[in-house]
């Protein structure tokens, strides 16, 4: 599978701006035979977003655009970044959260889990950090045949085949598997 890497210069804010740029090389990547693009953290809302994930208008803009960007690249895996309602006890009301959008809709999310607080980031202040970290199964693993396996081998997600979207808690992962 060819993956493509967007490297964009998203503008704090601003939605539509954004998930242009997102769809526009979403495109091109996928016009390039790619399978899958990704995107920067932040890229439909712009980083750093500081306080202006707090307002939850600004927070729902984000939900609304990445849902239309889900819809338009229908054809091409998207990983974009943005900021996601939080249901946390510190008291923030936001995650700072990647999504894979396939076929037309939000497929996967992870939330990042360690917020740097260091130089120039200060993502505590805003952000909560996530629980729990998950793996998806992005594609088919095709495993090697018996007769061209070398033994004791697997293939990178393990020795079973999978179609879809699989998601285990980095304590639940099923063994054999990369991540």
């Amino acid at each position: 599978m060819k993956i493509a890497l967007a490297q964009i210069n998203p503008t704090v804010g601003d939605f539509s701006g954004n998930a242009k740029k997102i769809i526009e090389y979403s495109r091109r990547a996928q016009t390039a035979g790619a399978g899958l693009v990704v995107f920067p953290e932040m890229s439909v809302c712009g980083y750093p977003a500081r306080d202006w994930v707090e307002r939850p208008a600004f927070v729902t803009k984000c939900r609304e655009a990445v849902e239309h960007i889900a819809q338009i690249t229908r054809g091409i895996s998207v990983i974009c970044g943005y900021a996601s309602p939080a249901e946390s006890e510190t008291g923030k009301s936001v995650l700072n959260s990647a999504a894979l959008l396939r076929d037309g809709k939000i497929d996967f999310v992870q939330s990042k889990m360690l917020l740097p607080t260091y130089d120039v980031f200060d993502e505590s202040r805003n952000f909560a950090p996530a629980r729990s970290s998950f793996c998806c199964r992005f594609a088919e693993s095709r495993s090697l045949s018996p007769s061209a396996k070398t033994p004791g081998t697997t293939s990178s997600f393990g020795t079973a085949a999978s179609t879809g979207l699989t998601r285990w808690s980095s304590s639940s992962k099923p063994a054999g598997t990369s991540c």
